[in-house]
């Protein structure tokens, strides 16, 4: 095989390797789950705890993932489940996406200086911005937005039927 100084050129590798030490350290602090709520109704739900807790992902309508603090997201899941609003767990032991992350950014986009990536062959929405991925696009401060800011699966897939698309694949 490859020595890791060329495996970990490779652009995948780079931010998972960098991404990962990063975010060792907050293993345990935090937790996400996925409500079936709107992104609205659930930033209302979050509101008061707005320092601990945030919108990870707009996955669709009325599927949203929050991410946070663990005894804050604990709190507003009793919460929910009170009112029969249906929650699952995601299997992770940090809150990706909220502002745990926000420290990490500028160390993440630091370790990623210098990353260039092409167009890809085939068309490209990002989740971070919602539109057609354009050449540029997924430099380090691309990776940094990306770990703090949410996944907007709901702006990609309307990008992409705005666009004809009709079949889809997350990745």
């Amino acid at each position: 095989g490859k020595p890791f100084d060329e495996i970990y050129d490779l652009m995948a590798v780079r931010v998972i390797v960098a991404r990962a030490r990063l975010m060792a350290p907050l293993a345990g602090r935090g937790r996400m789950v996925s409500v079936q709520l709107s992104a609205a109704e659930a930033l209302r739900v979050i509101e008061s705890e707005t320092a601990d807790l945030a919108v990870a992902a707009m996955n669709g309508p009325n599927a949203t993932v929050l991410s946070g603090e663990r005894s804050a997201l604990e709190r507003a899941v009793r919460g929910l489940e009170a009112r029969g609003v249906s929650c699952r767990w995601v299997p992770v032991d940090y809150a990706f996406h909220s502002p745990q992350m926000g420290p990490l950014r500028g160390p993440l986009v630091q370790a990623l200086d210098g990353l260039t990536a092409r167009l890809p062959d085939l068309s490209l929405v990002s989740t971070v911005t919602g539109e057609l991925a354009r050449a540029g696009d997924f430099g380090a401060a691309y990776w940094g937005r990306n770990i703090h800011e949410p996944v907007n699966l709901v702006a990609a897939v309307q990008t992409m039927v705005g666009l004809g698309v009709t079949t889809f694949v997350e990745i």
